[in-house]
């Protein structure tokens, strides 16, 4: 493996090079020296938040906080005790959409875009309460507009 000169820029101007065969061997090092813990990305949660309070009037007012970015980082929620409302698809091979609702009976519409990989967690463990974190956005589709949950991570209630 050759030496590669290395270059002095600000933190916030790191640039990757795509260097081959790096993320597997960075992976595969991460993974031998860290516990699954450790290696899990960590994510700031705003607030908890009961899917009733959901509405566009609350993306609205979150909106004028904007525009989120680096130095503003979009606020994230948590919600508890929800059901998977119907079944969930799988979009393209590697986005799920699926619907939830909690206790009070409020359903949203959820996606989680590149986490396929919960897809068959969620058809299998569709009678199960969870909590996720996500985001807030709004989707128009066909012309009608609603507020639409952005899954960040999820893990079923015990």
């Amino acid at each position: 493996m050759r030496n590669l000169p290395f270059i002095s820029l600000p933190a916030h101007m790191i640039v990757f090079f795509a260097v081959p065969g790096f993320r597997k061997r960075f992976d595969r090092i991460c993974s031998e020296k860290l516990s699954f813990k450790e290696r899990q990305k960590e994510l700031q949660v705003g607030s908890r938040l009961l899917l009733e309070d959901v509405s566009g009037k609350f993306l609205n007012v979150l909106k004028q906080f904007g525009p989120f970015g680096q130095g503003n980082r979009e606020p994230l929620f948590c919600s508890s005790n929800l059901r998977l409302s119907g079944l969930p698809r799988l979009l393209q091979g590697k986005h799920v959409k699926f619907a939830v609702k909690d206790t009070s009976g409020r359903i949203h519409d959820v996606v989680a875009f590149g986490r396929e990989d919960i897809y068959r967690e969620l058809e299998r463990g569709s009678r199960r309460t969870f909590s996720m974190v996500y985001s807030l956005e709004e989707n128009e589709w066909n012309g009608r507009k609603n507020v639409q949950l952005k899954l960040k991570d999820m893990g079923f209630d015990e």
